[in-house]
């Protein structure tokens, strides 16, 4: 158990921070372009133009928070990607004098990895919480009721996507996602140090992007999503066993 610790701790101490990093970068830019955009909105309001104050979800999407997502997605995934690669030597050399097959070391980076990508769905749940706090204390009361901010999870497909509230399916969807994205980015490491390539993580993460945002009820969409994951780790993972049961063979 040791070994596979400090596995993950390597892991860890290789991106972390980074993403640590990232993830502060977007709430300084998601909390900086909502405060111009209500701000906006208010002054608007005030004038008289258009047709009322705009609700949390309209101003959530106008202050382009799901593109500062998107990017964090992106920086971290690629931070993801490379510990245990040629592009990071030091981590790729500890890797060797550790005492784990790369089978265990792929499967603790997809622990991490995993871990990672819940933090940051976790943390841009945080942080839109925290902007519809502001808003409510912004907005003039006529314009806010009990279930402002429960309505917004269902009105808005970035919000509903972060958190379905009722609807066991995109639940199940984004963990799917989750798992296929950590063992994606798991196995571009691995297939880099095998001197081979790992493009799924870069088709996984496309489709990752395309895919988030879904609108409530689209039945359709969450079961693709949970095909293509299953189909691919799953193929992925049977590849690799036969893999080692080929090398064994021809070992001995």
């Amino acid at each position: 158990m040791k070994k596979y610790l400090s596995v993950f701790g390597l892991y860890a101490r290789s991106s972390i921070y980074r993403a640590l990093g990232v993830l502060l970068a977007m709430g300084v830019a998601e909390f900086g372009l909502f405060y111009y955009a209500l701000d906006r909105a208010l002054l608007v309001f005030e004038a008289g133009v258009g047709d009322g104050m705009a609700h949390f979800e309209e101003l959530v999407t106008g202050s382009k928070i799901p593109w500062c997502f998107t990017v964090a997605f992106i920086l971290i995934t690629i931070f993801l990607c490379l510990p245990g690669t040629e592009f990071q030597s030091k981590t790729g050399y500890t890797l060797r004098r550790l005492s784990i097959s790369e089978r265990s070391v792929l499967l603790v980076q997809w622990m991490y990895n995993m871990a990672v990508y819940i933090i940051l769905l976790a943390v841009q749940l945080f942080f839109c919480f925290a902007l519809s706090h502001i808003y409510i204390s912004q907005v003039s009361a006529e314009f806010i009721g009990n279930q402002t901010v429960f309505l917004t999870f269902y009105r808005s497909e970035f919000m509903h996507a972060l958190l379905p509230l009722s609807e066991a399916g995109m639940w199940f969807r984004n963990a799917f996602l989750v798992i296929g994205l950590g063992f994606a980015a798991a196995e571009f490491s691995y297939n880099q140090r095998m001197k081979g390539y790992g493009i799924a993580i870069i088709v996984l993460g496309i489709f990752a992007i395309v895919s988030f945002r879904t609108e409530m009820g689209s039945i359709g969409g969450f079961f693709f999503t949970i095909i293509v994951v299953a189909f691919y780790v799953g193929n992925a993972i049977y590849n690799l066993l036969r893999k080692e049961v080929v090398d064994e063979n021809g070992l001995s």
